[in-house]
């Protein structure tokens, strides 16, 4: 049930994302603080947050001349307040997609980041039958 919360948050985000290139506070924020506090992975969220901000924020090959923006940094605490460290492979996945992609498509042009990260959230829950394992 609480799986199917946090890939509904993942997949308006998602959408966002690709629409309008932008990430509500009004949504990411609580939803990462409330998916933390029933987990209890405050710790792997503050985590990300350091790894993701520091290692990529200044990657321009990710997702076009700026890297990826703040927005996504925050979906990606989003992820670790539901997933845990499972984030880490999440994380890496979902960055190798979007090399993946662009190399491809030749494409050059800035590319929304969440719904990479949706897909291997959906792939890790479905590898891990819905459980969150690796905790």
């Amino acid at each position: 049930m609480v799986e199917a919360a946090y890939l509904g948050v993942m997949a308006l985000l998602a959408a966002l994302d690709i629409k309008t290139r932008s990430i509500p506070n009004w949504l990411v924020i609580p939803a990462s603080v409330l998916f933390a506090v029933l987990f209890n992975n405050l710790f792997p969220c503050v985590v990300m947050l350091i790894v993701s901000s520091l290692f990529f924020k200044d990657d321009g090959s990710l997702s076009g001349a700026f890297a990826i923006g703040g927005g996504d940094i925050k979906v990606v605490v989003l992820a670790a307040s539901m997933l845990g460290w499972v984030t880490l492979a999440v994380f890496a996945s979902a960055v190798i997609c979007v090399k993946l992609y662009r190399r491809i498509l030749d494409n050059h042009d800035p590319v929304p980041f969440v719904p990479f990260i949706l897909f291997s959230s959906v792939f890790v829950l479905f590898v891990t039958k819905a459980k969150i394992l690796f905790r």
